[in-house]
């Protein structure tokens, strides 16, 4: 917005000087022109005027010091003198260069007062144009090509950044009311032109817009990408691939910059959406949107805090082995940070995992993420819920097998590796089989569990209990003692120390085993307990 603000100031000072343009002399016209700029907290520093020619002056070189410490200087600027035949006063400047004070950062934008002077150009400037082949402002992109023409009721202007092409439009209805038409387009992205179109309203206590699109979202995705190059942005890994949607969006920005100006808006999915994701080389996920509820979108600025929510989204996810997995999201809201909670329900069929197969798998948990510059945090609350039927692999089968988190559990994910961790959950494990023969039924709580890979190299630990649990040989049911230890893993080396927990006549064992994964072997070790 500040931009804007220097514009205007620049046409206005445009508009000075060309009625002072006669005089010859350097100094005469800062001495004239300096009190006229007062008025604007501007003051003449620097100025070169290079030729006077009978229908327009140059002025080389032109400096401006605003009274908070701004600077804008204009080279090769020239300026229309006397009437034009054609009735339009033409102004072009080569380069404009504004240097923002960082003591101007401190004060409120009176950003409503702005929209205002910018409304009424064409009363304080009809039928001119204004040129400018390339306008700098730090840190911002570089705008070429800018220019501005305005009639008794229409302004219009266009320019570009980087790639990308900028046009707008706003034309006088009636007292008050403007209609205006931003458009934005990638020149050298086969994407279509997205237009925004906005009813502006001057009311007694600030400025108001409604407006609405149809947007495309892969076309409007490779335009934010281009922005985010262009101001020093790296984008996050994101393709949108398909999708469209209507937008419709609300802004009320007061006259009292003390107070604050939001935007509500409102997406709302036309098409189905398709986005890929890739977390780094080699390692792609693709999720596509096949119904949604309307996402629903709130900002305040000029401090920028902001909040969305969606009540339920159907998913589907592909990523590695897993192939097409359905996902229902609901209460799904999110806000500055960026952190979201949402509720989630996955149940997937018949499925290839890693090291076994299952008929079925089933999670429901209601979690919190929040996106670090470094990675990825995940809150899972308390009683979220898993459940594996009819698991079967080369070394191992599982009939069921129950999870019910008791505690909040946490995943970190960063790029050297990830880590969970619980307090505690209980499991309920039904007809677990390393053997064809025998099968094992126990509940088991786990208590203290970390789970962690870190360059590739995998650790665990975790505090195992089981009150009881039994064994099925053949046709007999055989009642077995409980147990409770600690498991560990580091690497391929898995440590085992357990105590048994229920034998007859009080005596106990123990039971202390070493494996090692790679090579598949170890040592066992039980001893009675007196």
């Amino acid at each position: 917005m500040k931009v804007t603000k220097y514009l205007v100031i620049a046409l206005v000072i445009v508009a000075i000087l060309a009625s002072i343009a006669w005089v010859l002399r350097d100094t005469i016209i800062q001495r004239i022109s300096g009190p006229i700029l007062q008025q604007y907290g501007l003051t003449v520093t620097g100025v070169s005027l290079d030729a006077l020619a009978t229908s327009n002056a140059t002025i080389s070189y032109l400096e401006l010091e605003h009274e908070n410490g701004t600077t804008i200087t204009i080279d090769e600027l020239t300026l229309p003198i006397g009437k034009s035949r054609t009735g339009t006063q033409v102004f072009t400047a080569g380069k404009v260069t504004i240097a923002v004070s960082s003591a101007s950062g401190s004060e409120p934008l009176a950003l409503a007062q702005l929209i205002d002077q910018i409304l009424l150009l064409p009363d304080s400037l009809p039928n001119t144009v204004v040129n400018v082949t390339q306008l700098s402002i730090a840190p911002y992109p570089t705008i070429h090509e800018l220019r501005w023409a305005s009639t008794e009721n229409k302004q219009t202007l266009t320019a570009s950044v980087d790639s990308v092409d900028l046009s707008a439009e706003i034309i006088r209805t009636e007292q008050a009311i403007h209609e205006g038409v931003v458009s934005v387009r990638d020149a050298f992205a086969n994407v279509a032109e997205q237009s925004v179109t906005a009813s502006i309203r001057q009311t007694d206590t600030g400025i108001s817009l409604s407006g609405a699109s149809a947007l495309d979202l892969p076309a409007l995705a490779s335009i934010a990408t281009s922005i985010a190059v262009s101001f020093g942005i790296t984008p996050a890994s994101v393709e949108v691939r398909t999708g469209s949607a209507e937008l419709e969006f609300d802004a009320e920005i007061p006259y009292d910059a003390s107070q604050t100006a939001s935007i509500k808006a409102q997406f709302t999915p036309s098409t189905p959406w398709q986005f890929v994701y890739a977390s780094r080389p080699g390692v792609v996920t693709s999720i596509s949107m096949e119904s949604s509820s309307p996402v629903e979108f709130e900002t305040t600025f000029p401090q920028l805090e902001w909040s969305g929510n969606q009540q339920q989204a159907l998913l589907r996810v592909s990523h590695g082995l897993w192939s097409d997995i359905p996902v229902s999201l609901s209460n799904l809201s999110c806000e500055t940070g960026p952190a979201c909670f949402m509720d989630i329900d996955v149940a997937v069929g018949a499925t290839d995992l890693a090291f076994a197969t299952a008929s079925r798998l089933a999670l429901s948990a209601a979690q919190d993420i929040v996106f670090r510059d470094d990675g990825l945090w995940v809150h899972v609350h308390p009683g979220a819920e898993l459940v594996v039927t009819e698991l079967s692999g080369p070394d191992v089968a599982l009939g069921r097998l129950d999870v019910r988190l008791i505690s909040g559990a946490t995943l970190e994910l960063a790029d050297t590796g990830w880590q969970f961790s619980a307090a505690s959950l209980d499991a309920d494990i039904q007809s677990l089989s390393l053997d064809e023969n025998l099968a094992i039924t126990a509940p088991v709580s786990l208590r203290n569990i970390v789970v962690s890979e870190s360059d590739q190299a995998l650790s665990a630990t975790v505090v195992v209990d089981s009150p009881s649990s039994q064994a099925t040989w053949g046709d007999r049911v055989i009642a077995l003692p409980g147990f409770k230890g600690d498991v560990s893993l580091q690497g391929a080396n898995m440590l085992v120390a357990l105590a048994t927990v229920g034998l007859q006549d009080g005596k106990e064992a123990t039971i202390q085993a070493r494996h090692n994964l790679d090579s598949g072997t170890g040592q066992l070790s039980i001893q009675d307990v007196a």
